[in-house]
């Protein structure tokens, strides 16, 4: 019964730990339609798997040691989340998902990550995880914001939408910094066999804290480029502004890796702390029932 106890108590502090990807913001009740998004490059299935269509069939092929495409769609590798490509050239691994596990939004495929490699920086940018990308767009604007639409309504007695797609990460060659960037439809309605983009809008990291208690808060900034949406005003401060391409900041949770040495070491000193307890009860347990 002891040991049972000891066992649940060690299980409840590592749960405690909490190692998904969290945004801790509160976001709006819409409900987005999905869609699927196709293209004739090499697309990118299951994390580890480049479709491609060739003479009207499609052609599978694992991606886990050939895992670079220069076309590939949404991103120019295909890897599972906790292994990326490798693209040093150097490396006798190369090509191959190997290297570390994708980093939490866009703005973390930095100089710092690839011990100051611009061209390795640059290249897994713009070889991006898609969840990478996707928790990028729902740090700045909500929960399955990627690939749906954005609003609904009749025209001409059609039902319309615009569409949000391509969420991918871009590398910014002048601050020498990943960013994240989406697309934005014109008006598609039912029976349109052609969707045409209205812009694009691009999100900056402009700060961010340090860990505290398990959380950072990051602030950005937004760059839209194309035509205006409609419901956008040039006054940010302005209440009626339904613009989802504007500055921002939001609280996020620390990644494992991220947490400060003093709150990893203390979870580790309890766990000791706890076992060395449990030993020394159950030492003087024994020698109370020899008496």
């Amino acid at each position: 019964m002891k040991t049972k106890i000891l066992i649940l108590t060690i299980l409840a502090i590592l749960i405690s730990i909490n190692f998904v990807y969290a945004i801790n913001i509160i976001w709006g009740d819409d409900t987005p339609t999905s869609f699927e998004i196709t293209a004739s490059n090499p697309i990118c299935k299951n994390h580890n798997t480049w479709v491609i269509w060739q003479d009207n069939q499609k052609v599978s092929n694992s991606s886990l040691e050939d895992c670079f495409r220069e076309d590939g769609f949404p991103s120019t590798t295909c890897c599972p989340e906790n292994r990326e490509c490798i693209l040093d050239i150097e490396s006798v691994n190369l090509g191959r998902c190997q290297g570390l596990p994708a980093p939490q939004f866009c703005f973390d495929y930095d100089l710092e990550r690839y011990d100051g490699d611009v061209l390795q920086a640059e290249a897994h940018c713009e070889g991006f995880a898609p969840e990478v990308a996707k928790r990028s767009a729902e740090m700045t604007n909500g929960p399955g914001f990627c690939d749906n639409s954005k609003e609904s309504k009749y025209i001409d007695g059609k039902t319309c939408w615009r569409i949000i797609s391509n969420c991918r990460c871009v590398w910014d060659n002048i601050k020498e910094a990943c960013d994240h960037r989406w697309t934005e439809s014109n008006w598609t309605c039912t029976g349109d066999e052609i969707t045409t983009e209205l812009g694009d809008c691009t999100f900056t990291k402009t700060g961010e804290t340090n860990c505290t208690s398990g959380f950072k808060f990051i602030e950005w900034d937004g760059l839209w480029t194309g035509d205006q949406p409609e419901e956008c005003s040039d006054d940010d401060s302005n209440p009626d502004n339904d613009c989802e391409c504007k500055d921002g900041s939001g609280q996020v949770r620390c990644l494992s890796s991220e947490l400060s040495f003093f709150g990893i070491t203390g979870i580790i000193v309890l766990i000791i702390i706890i076992v060395i307890f449990y030993i020394l009860y159950s030492k003087k347990a024994r020698k109370k029932k020899k008496r």
